[in-house]
């Protein structure tokens, strides 16, 4: 028996060799730097202690940023959890159905997701143009002129701009992951509820969606950490602009990366995985536990 048990771990060591020498080494080297003045101008790296992240909280310019960019990433993480696994599961329900463009269908809808966030940037770039952008020429050949926008230029709607570029790109991966438990229901519970009597509604609420709070809750992380680590699409769209209006944390690493200050790079950093850690173990925890109550 307890041969057995270790047997399996042979085929683990070499995930967690690789995975140690590639992750967990580099940051945590990485993440030593944080708490030094290491930066392009000095040729010596000296120990500052908190100074970094002393500055970065008293600093009122670097503050305001900091605290803005903190928002912009909360902001996005959960407008792209919220928006996303909604459209995601109704697209679920309805391609669940058995229509017969269903095949065709999921994969026009997972396109997106394997294009690069790059390309996507670029795409959308484009549609959100001001003068040839289809966005505001579909508006004006409505008669709505008023409602044309310099999209991702307006401090009002630079960031939802960022934003639904987000969710178009990640609503075909949870839409699979919810078809993948809708698939697993078994068609003698609809069945039973229906001689009951039961309507739509209440098969949703009531067998529906408690058999599918295991992709729910893995839909629910996964977008919800993956929001947190926004970069590409921000840099590619916005660029942190207007201003700092799009900036989140990690476009702040990019920047001080780019300006040669290593040390509050890495601060900035190890903030964001502080971040993106607390929020996700508390998530997983709390979605745990509704796992377990439904």
């Amino acid at each position: 028996m307890k041969k057995s048990r270790i047997y399996p771990l042979y085929f683990a060591i070499p995930v967690l060799l690789l995975y140690g020498i590639f992750y967990l080494i580099p940051i945590t080297f990485g993440e030593v730097f944080a708490f030094t003045d290491w930066n392009i101008y000095v040729s010596d790296v000296h120990f500052n202690g908190l100074d970094n992240f002393i500055q970065i909280f008293t600093d009122p310019s670097m503050s305001r940023v900091f605290w803005r960019s903190i928002g912009n990433t909360i902001y996005y993480a959960i407008g792209t959890l919220v928006l996303t696994n909604v459209i995601a599961l109704m697209l679920a329900l309805a391609l669940n159905k058995g229509l017969k463009t269903q095949t065709w269908l999921r994969t026009v809808f997972f396109i997106p997701v394997v294009l690069c966030p790059l390309a996507i940037g670029l795409l959308f770039t484009a549609m959100y143009n001001p003068q040839y952008g289809i966005i505001n020429t579909m508006i004006r050949g409505m008669g709505l002129e008023s409602f044309a926008r310099q999209w991702t230029a307006d401090p009002a709607t630079a960031m939802n701009s960022v934003l639904w570029a987000g969710i178009w790109k990640g609503v075909g991966f949870s839409t699979v992951i919810y078809i993948a438990g809708l698939q697993g229901i078994p068609k003698d519970y609809y069945e039973a509820a229906a001689i009951d009597g039961a309507g739509g509604v209440q098969r949703f609420f009531r067998i529906t969606l408690p058999l599918l709070i295991s992709s729910v809750t893995i839909n629910l992380f996964l977008s919800f950490v993956g929001g947190l680590k926004i970069f590409d699409l921000i840099i590619s769209i916005t660029k942190g602009g207007p201003g700092t209006q799009t900036q989140v944390l990690a476009t702040m690493v990019y920047k001080e990366l780019s300006s040669g200050r290593y040390g509050m790079a890495t601060a900035y950093e190890l903030m964001l995985n502080i971040l993106i850690a607390g929020f996700a173990f508390a998530g997983l925890s709390l979605l745990k536990k509704r796992e377990v109550e439904f």
